[in-house]
């Protein structure tokens, strides 16, 4: 093998075992799979911008559930664990989701969209979070 397919091989080899499938990456679906138009980036940026959001939001009423356990001193015991459980899994929800955010923009301007193309407006990401009250534990 050459140098260069060897550290392609080397490099989607670490992706695989560090956990990002190729089906995540889009690689394995072929070419017809991968968005042809600026619309269709769009539309697959939003929806992983709107799972950041909302897997912020998350993470962020994880941490103020925490924080309310640590100032007044309850809940203990398996109330208590619910909440450091929760905050475990809230943070890794976000960190899943925005790596694979950062890998889709990859992508996106590999296929070519501008920085500004990448960008959306609150309002936008606001459509799909849910309301804070609807997740409150």
């Amino acid at each position: 093998m050459t140098r260069k397919r060897l550290q392609i091989v080397s490099f989607l080899g670490a992706l695989l075992i560090g956990g990002a499938s190729a089906s995540a990456l889009g690689a394995d679906e072929g070419p017809t799979a991968q968005p042809e138009s600026r619309e269709q980036w769009r539309e697959r940026l939003l929806v992983a911008n709107q799972t950041v959001a909302s897997a912020r939001q998350r993470s962020d009423m994880a941490l103020r559930a925490y924080k309310q356990m640590r100032h007044r001193g309850k809940p203990r015991g398996a109330a208590k664990q619910a909440i450091l459980d929760e905050l475990a899994e809230a943070r890794a929800e976000l960190a899943h989701a925005s790596s694979e955010l950062e890998q889709l923009e990859d992508a996106a301007r590999r296929a070519g969209l501008t920085q500004t193309s990448l960008e959306f407006e609150p309002e936008e990401l606001r459509a799909a979070a849910p309301p804070a009250s609807e997740s409150t534990p």
